[in-house]
């Protein structure tokens, strides 16, 4: 099939197509002449970035809807739940805890280090250090 029917049965348009081919998301196919011909393997590879994208963009959605639950009603929703329109954000908010449980630890590592790191070289947060002057030779 040409890019034309790549395009159509992949739900997209050409430009998209090359842009995604630029990106490297998607490979150009040799052409024998003008024309390029691609394969379902192609079309297969690009139903798989759609999807992908649009997997991207719920799990975005999710967590503005968290960031705003959060924003709304602290971090305590079991308080705030009389006051709940939509009992979805309780459980948005307990599959997002689920989610963090892992990173944590790896967030308490990193603000250990990043404390050991200021005090070692008396860093104060929030100051830059002096510019450092080029040499002339």
């Amino acid at each position: 099939m040409m890019i034309g029917g790549l395009a159509e049965a992949g739900g997209v348009g050409v430009e998209t197509i090359r842009y995604y081919q630029r990106r490297g998301l998607l490979e150009t196919p040799h052409s024998a002449g003008a024309m390029r011909r691609y394969g379902e393997a192609d079309a297969r590879r690009l139903r798989f970035i759609g999807d992908a994208r649009q997997r991207i963009r719920e799990d975005h959605l999710r967590i503005l809807r968290y960031f705003r639950f959060q924003a709304r009603f602290g971090s305590q929703p079991a308080d705030a739940a009389a006051e709940l329109a939509d009992p979805e954000n309780i459980l948005l908010h307990r599959a997002n805890v689920r989610r963090l449980d892992p990173v944590n630890p790896k967030l308490n590592a990193l603000s250990t280090l990043y404390e050991e790191l200021l005090r070692k070289y008396n860093i104060r947060p929030g100051r830059r250090p002096p510019p450092q002057r080029k040499r002339r030779i």
